[in-house]
């Protein structure tokens, strides 16, 4: 059952700042319009978050659930010392939360006792796909503290959702659950650190996932390691595939100890033109610029779940020409934000949570406009103007799609840190960003909104309402012209 949330208030439009690399090719970025959802704004009530449950630390798209033609949001609410939880949060096309369903122990689905305390279910969520062919896209949800089979080993749980938000059946990946290949993990290696999305890796129909251990201590303390994993459709795991230091492919070169390599995992897509998805990680604690400044690996794959190369971007590197400093944190979180500047290579949106941006070290997101090499041509970097010291802004982030209807990209933002309401209660910030109008995304967004008016159209045929079907005739006449003009 969804809950209805009162509508925010116009303070909590926020303002927006944005800077831009000079060596940055194309039209400049600008962000449109930023919403910030926390407790007491975007469409929350200030009860709806408690202290310290750092909402916003893991974020998904997760597509239309409701059927209501507006993108729906998974947020992850850590809670470091309870267990942990997540908010599926179904959006406006202002931005702002229409309605929301909370997933945590006991509660919307997930059974009684699937948690203990201190397991970290929510420090990060993605969207698998519709694993069991229901329509709804699925979920997966880190709990890197989660102690089976060991201490702080760490596990993901695969949730079936309904089109309402609640939970349909779970499945859980661990040490001792869900097929994942014994002897992986040992203790403290925090396995679910983040998880990603990698789209049918192996071609089988079945939607793949990549998992970050950022603690595992395969060639040294906490130098980390990834696990690409190929699903079952019942969320299982059917073959495992490790990378870490001198695993896998991937060079003994690159890590040093307590890089953390997995945290922020993801996909980049067929980066290289090879037809096989490449993969995406961020080292938080690399020090090539810094104590804990940060990197990001582009790791381009074979098909057998092998590296076939690796591009590190950090400062200095692989065309990367903005400084990190030390603590920046840069590669916490990254994003696919598909062909972003229109010249047809994937692009990467990359947190760097602890950066200082604007006098305040409160987190930005980098843009990082691509090579089909993985190397960067061009770099932006968005924050907004209200954040503070610690918002930790960037500690997720995920694309939307055109949310608004203005004709360009939105972005979710998570800033875990945020104290709006209380201590570490967290926050949402929706962005609405642009390279320079896209006529695409306005396609798109037209075009569904075109689908929708015709299908009230029908309805207020039906019941013979006369002046609606004379004003819905009209608006689809609106946008129909706006369309041939594109």
């Amino acid at each position: 059952m969804r809950m209805m949330i009162p509508k925010c208030s116009l303070a909590s439009v926020a303002l927006v700042m944005l800077l831009f690399s000079t060596s940055a090719s194309g039209a400049d970025l600008d962000v449109v319009s930023s919403i910030k959802i926390a407790a007491g704004a975007g469409g929350l009530a200030i009860g709806d978050l408690l202290d310290n449950q750092d909402f916003g630390a893991g974020l998904a798209n997760i597509g239309d659930l409701d059927d209501d033609g507006v993108t729906d949001l998974a947020v992850g609410l850590e809670e470091k010392t309870l267990r942990g939880g997540v908010m599926i949060l179904f959006m406006k096309t202002d931005g702002t939360v229409k309605s929301f369903v909370r997933i945590t122990d006991g509660q919307n689905g997930l059974p009684m006792d699937t948690l203990a305390d201190n397991d970290g279910f929510g420090e990060t969520v993605a969207a698998v796909g519709d694993l069991d062919g229901d329509g709804n896209v699925d979920i997966a949800v880190g709990a890197a503290r989660d102690n089976s089979g060991g201490s702080g080993r760490g596990a993901v749980f695969i949730l079936f959702l309904n089109d309402d938000g609640t939970v349909k059946a779970l499945t859980k990946i661990s040490d001792l659950d869900g097929g994942l290949a014994s002897g992986q993990l040992a203790d403290g290696e925090a396995f679910g650190t983040s998880v990603g999305s990698v789209g049918h890796f192996n071609d089988d129909g079945v939607p793949d996932l990549v998992v970050g251990a950022r603690e595992a201590n395969t060639g040294g303390p906490d130098r980390g390691a990834l696990f690409l994993l190929l699903l079952n459709s019942n969320g299982t795991v059917s073959v495992t595939y490790k990378i870490a230091h001198g695993l896998g492919g991937f060079p003994t070169n690159l890590l040093s100890d307590f890089d953390r390599f997995g945290e922020g995992v993801g996909s980049i897509g067929d980066l290289d033109g090879d037809e096989v998805v490449d993969l995406v990680s961020g080292a938080i604690g690399d020090d090539s610029s810094g104590n804990n400044a940060g990197a990001l690996y582009i790791l381009f794959m074979n098909a057998n779940g092998t590296v076939k190369s690796v591009r590190k971007i950090a400062e200095g590197l692989s065309g990367f020409t903005s400084t990190l400093d030390a603590e920046d944190i840069y590669g916490a979180s990254n994003a696919n934000l598909g062909d972003f500047d229109g010249d047809g290579v994937q692009d990467l949106a990359v947190g760097a949570e602890e950066r200082t941006a604007g006098g305040v070290d409160g987190g930005v997101v980098f843009v990082l406009l691509l090579n089909t090499d993985g190397s960067v041509k061009g770099v932006h970097t968005v924050f907004t103007s209200n954040r503070l010291a610690g918002d930790e802004f960037g500690s997720a982030v995920v694309p939307l799609g055109d949310l608004n209807g203005d004709g360009h990209l939105d972005l979710a933002v998570g800033a875990e840190g945020d104290d709006t309401g209380g201590f570490r209660r967290g926050a949402v910030h929706i962005l609405s960003v642009k390279m320079a109008p896209d006529p695409s995304l306005l396609r798109a967004s037209l075009v569904k909104k075109l689908k929708i008016l015709q299908k009230k159209l029908k309805s207020a045929t039906r019941s013979g309402q006369v002046a609606k079907v004379k004003k819905l005739k009209k608006q689809i006449r609106t946008l129909k012209l706006k369309l041939r003009a594109l």
